[in-house]
């Protein structure tokens, strides 16, 4: 090879260098009173850090995995579409309201703006360190699931001690970094009545669709606003008409002037959870048992459910969102399978962990290591034999009904016991309304076709390798015998056909598959459901499912329902892995032996992430794909939504939009150096699930974005940070505005602050 052709081969690798040099890239998820401030001011920062700090009180937490921010004073936020999907799909669902998800919404005024049922926000009050008190519990030489106990005993009370003091409305959490290296305690105020204002038509909300997810060059409207409420007291509130917008002090103030290349970006959120500082055997793990299953079974479901949305409207409608849900997840197991393999993660770890134990000089104390890392490889491995029992009765729970159920079983369980005892975060009574207004709306927000055929074939799918299969598999297929036993009796007692006595008890036809027959059956005879599109059978089963939340354990028992007893049997065998197989991982794996690795011998400079508030750093700029080699510039804009346009979902831009697009050049909010309003931008930010909705900040700490997607080598950002390669991908807030002039969003601009 001549030289030439050696600088030709190489200049690939040294224009990667250089640009990973000249990203002014941070890595790290970092927690708000641990920021590297002498970094962030090096950074072109232009307000003090402690000013950034404080504006994270206009952020918070939307529903339980995503964020927003605070846009006024009058509890005005803004989100990702994406985030409030399901408050688009739950109202679309409803007859009065059909057309919000296609059409968008626009609220004229406050007495216009809808409340999305189910959504709650968490509004930060405190956030302190509390490992001192935490840990003060421990004695030397405690067994590990004596210590899991103490410490979860100590976080309820310090828990309960915190919402006594802050009030009626407020909650309060006490979560371990990196599994208990060091404990915060975190206080919410819990706002229970939030409302849709404004959200653009699913056309521009998911522009692209599934096939632009984790894909750049992106021009998608990613974003909503919502309005928090409280009530007249300014105390956290369920939906009355008569509460008032929460008053919040603390917003951000929109930037006129945007990003561009090189540009300082902040973002700060709820990072939802990162396995950064993990050993090889997590990776293992992870790669050889948790992926491939979850890639089966979601495209399983997926195709159960399009089957079930092509046969009916009501379907269509009522599980768009979990639609939605499921072909993000399988995309994104899919493309990180990929990801694993082409970045070598599990080399790489395994290499990292070579370096970490040899630079252990005393020899006693890499031994220590060594067995730790021993330990932790023996407990995947027995998890491993018993994982896919474990996740199939957790997916039992997709269908809501059969969630309905098990709500019922594990309440009558967990309320006779002090709320401290209550191990299950979801029975505790500060997050009992959740679980029951869930019930409230089950028909509403379901379709018992839709239902049956989803649990059908997550048990089907358990069936296949869940060590022989679920137990409660074979107790509902045992009932199920008996069941049509007694109808063939019956029916020949009563000289009657068959098929006319089994649909009159079970409400269908008989069908083929003993499964399928076991869970028709179930359904039909199960008055917990309603049967019928009726006003008042669907208010009678409601009606009865609020009374079984009332009654004690022997009571519920006592009523002898199918579906009742079939959760009985799914939450007892998931009891019985918990305390057996699982138990390891929960109590061992996660807070003694994860912290001992991340604190002894990784000493990692950040935590990972865990859905308490966090700040990351980067900067705008361009995207080089690692597949192509095509560099992409930092920002689209509106010309390239219209030469997206085909007509028809997921490319099909409204006419209205494609009026306005030819005058967007002369708006206040078009950026000169584009000639056109830029749609959205890339940048170096670390970030991960759960930052969606995000705000990206600037250095003054305006507003000038919101995080809402990665490109394809992010995809792993769970496990690795590249800032040479990745990039996070962020909606323009000045497209936000002018989409919101072009369709008279009226009350929500005299009300943003800019």
């Amino acid at each position: 090879m001549t030289s030439v052709r050696r600088w030709v081969a190489l200049l690939p690798l040294v224009l990667l260098a250089l640009f990973a040099r000249d990203t002014d890239a941070a890595e790290g998820m970092f927690l708000l009173d641990r920021l590297p401030a002498k970094r962030l001011e090096k950074s072109k920062l232009k307000i003090p850090v402690a000013k950034v700090a404080a504006l994270s009180r206009a952020v918070v937490q939307v529903g339980r995995g995503g964020t927003g921010s605070f846009v006024s004073p009058r509890g005005l936020l803004v989100t990702n579409h994406h985030v409030a999907f399901r408050c688009l799909a739950a109202l679309n669902s409803l007859p009065a309201h059909k057309g919000v998800m296609n059409g968008g919404y626009i609220a004229k005024d406050l007495a216009s703006e809808l409340p999305c049922p189910g959504y709650d926000l968490s509004v930060v009050r405190e956030v302190k360190d509390v490992t001192s008190e935490v840990r003060s519990v421990l004695k030397k030489g405690m067994r590990w699931d004596k210590r899991f106990e103490a410490i979860r005993r100590r976080k309820a009370a310090m828990e309960q001690a915190c919402e006594k003091r802050h009030g009626a409305g407020v909650v309060c959490s006490v979560k371990g970094m990196n599994g208990g290296v060091r404990y915060y305690l975190s206080a919410y105020l819990r706002v229970r009545d939030v409302r849709l204002v404004y959200a653009p038509p699913k056309t521009l909300g998911k522009f692209g669709g599934d096939i632009d997810n984790w894909m750049y060059p992106r021009h998608t409207a990613d974003f909503t606003f919502l309005r928090a409420y409280v009530g007249s007291d300014g105390k956290a509130r369920p939906y009355a008409k008569g509460n008032k917008p929460l008053a919040t002090p603390t917003h951000l103030v929109v930037s006129r002037w945007g990003v561009k290349r090189g540009s300082l970006a902040l973002v700060i959120g709820f990072p939802g959870r990162t396995s950064r500082h993990v050993t090889s055997h997590a990776v293992r793990f992870h790669t050889k048992v948790k992926l491939a299953d979850s890639i089966r079974l979601l495209r399983e479901l997926i195709s159960t459910l399009h089957a079930r949305q092509k046969a009916s409207e009501q379907a269509r409608r009522k599980y768009e969102g979990l639609e939605a849900g499921l072909q993000n997840a399988v995309k994104y197991y899919t493309m990180s399978r990929a990801g694993f393999d082409k970045w070598k993660v599990l080399d790489r770890k395994l290499e990292q962990e070579k370096k970490l134990l040899g630079a252990i000089k005393e020899r006693r104390q890499r031994a220590a290591a060594k067995r730790l890392l021993k330990d932790i490889e023996r407990i995947y491995k027995r998890f491993g034999r018993s994982y896919r029992r474990f996740a199939s009765l957790h997916r039992l729970r997709l269908a809501r009904g059969v969630q309905a159920a098990i709500d019922i079983v594990r309440w009558a369980e967990e309320k006779k016991k002090a709320d401290a005892d209550r191990k299950d975060q979801r029975y505790r009574d500060k997050n009992a309304y959740r679980f029951m207004g869930a019930s409230k709306r089950l028909e509403r927000e379901t379709e018992i076709e839709t239902e049956k055929a989803l649990l059908l074939t997550a048990l089907r799918y358990a069936e296949v390798g869940a060590g022989g299969g679920l137990r409660t598999t074979k107790a509902l297929l045992r009932r199920a015998r008996k069941w049509l036993a007694r109808v063939k009796r019956d029916a020949r007692k009563a000289k009657k056909p068959f098929a006319e006595l089994y649909k009159q008890r079970f409400g269908v036809a008989p069908r083929k598959g003993e499964l399928a027959a076991a869970i028709d059956m179930m359904f039909g005879a199960s008055k917990l459901v309603a049967h019928g599109d009726s006003a008042e059978e669907q208010a009678r089963a409601a009606k009865l499912r609020a009374r079984l939340f009332k009654l004690d354990l022997k009571q519920v028992h006592a009523t002898n329902d199918p579906l009742l007893r079939f959760a009985r049997d799914a939450a007892a065998e998931l009891k019985k892995m918990r305390e057996g197989p699982y138990k390891e991982v929960e109590q061992r794996l996660a807070t003694v032996l994860r912290p001992r690795w991340v604190r002894d011998v990784k000493h990692a400079r950040y935590p990972d992430a865990n859905f308490t508030v966090r700040l990351s750093f980067g900067s705008v700029r361009d995207y080089t794909s690692s597949k192509t080699g095509k560099r992409h510039v930092y920002s689209t804009r509106v010309q390239g939504v219209l030469r997206k346009h085909k007509g028809k979902y997921p490319f099909d831009v409204p006419a209205w939009l494609r009026a306005a697009a030819p005058t967007a050049s002369k708006s206040p909010w078009a950026a000169p150096e584009l000639k056109d309003v830029p749609v959205n931008f890339t940048t170096t930010l670390d970030t991960t699930g759960g930052n969606s909705g995000s705000p990206v900040l600037d250095d003054k700490g305006r507003l000038i974005g919101l995080l809402f997607d990665g490109t394809p080598e992010s995809i792993l950002s769970d496990w690795q940070y590249l800032p040479a390669e990745q990039r996070s991908i962020c909606v323009d807030m000045r497209y936000v505005m002018w989409l919101a002039n072009v369709q008279r969003a009226k009350h929500v601009l005299s009300e943003i602050a800019k």
